[in-house]
């Protein structure tokens, strides 16, 4: 499983942070993306939030088709989650969106 922390602005971050993680040799073919959000900027623009889906959607092939987002319970940022779900889901990506831990890594597992 890989767990990423999203804490900076920008999205740079992401894919060189998926291809580091690609390269790695322990790492596998379909392996299940938590991505924690809690701690990032709550001021994202919409345009940001579909970049980034999009990078996620040129790794499908490497780590699958499902993602879990750990949103956090703050509303601003339950809406940015609802929006990236939206623009995964149009991607053909899965995500689930939750507020704790536990139930993303439960949710990966099935």
């Amino acid at each position: 499983m890989l767990v990423l922390w999203a804490a900076s602005e920008g999205f740079a971050y992401l894919r060189d942070a998926l291809r580091a993680a690609q390269a790695d040799p322990a790492a596998r073919v379909r392996m299940p993306l938590l991505i924690d959000t809690r701690s990032e900027p709550s001021g994202i623009r919409y345009e940001d939030i579909h970049s980034r889906v999009l990078i996620l959607a040129e790794m499908r092939e490497r780590f699958g088709h499902r993602w879990a987002i750990l949103a956090g319970t703050e509303s601003v940022r339950v809406g940015v989650g609802r929006m990236f779900r939206v623009f995964s889901e149009a991607e053909g990506l899965e995500v689930g969106m939750f507020a704790d831990k536990d139930e993303a890594l439960q949710w990966l597992k099935q």
